[in-house]
């Protein structure tokens, strides 16, 4: 089992990586816009309280394949460490796993509500469904 924090709360965050067993961070666009501060600033903040070992996953906000995949490469390279990216379910969603599969890099597909979601998410090469 893991136990990763879904929020872009920095308070809270170091309390749970100093207080629990904490295996990463999960975000979104919709959260990170609660915390009313620039995304750049709070991503690269989490990463600094939970260090590089830690998964931190992000939700791309962009729609098209290509776009997504972009924006991946830019996430990762800016954020290093264990990193996945967060891409909801759906064809452009999937062709950009399968191409993120082969360029390394980690995804954690969400809006998953079917069995069979998860399944075509993991068989295009999610890492982890949400």
């Amino acid at each position: 089992m893991l136990y990763i924090l879904d929020t872009a709360d920095l308070a809270a965050i170091r309390h749970c990586n100093e207080f629990y067993p904490l295996a990463g961070v999960t975000t979104n666009p919709s959260i990170i816009a609660k915390e009313k501060g620039d995304f750049w600033k709070l991503v690269k903040e989490i990463r600094s309280i939970i260090g590089e070992e830690k998964m931190l996953h992000v939700q791309t906000t962009q729609k098209k394949a290509e776009k997504i995949v972009e924006e991946a490469k830019l996430l990762k390279e800016e954020l290093k460490g264990d990193f996945y990216v967060k891409i909801p379910i759906g064809e452009e969603g999937l062709k950009a796993t399968m191409e993120l599969k082969k360029l390394g890099i980690g995804v954690t597909m969400t809006a998953i509500f079917t069995p069979a979601q998860a399944l075509i998410a993991a068989m295009a090469g999610a890492s982890f469904v949400a």
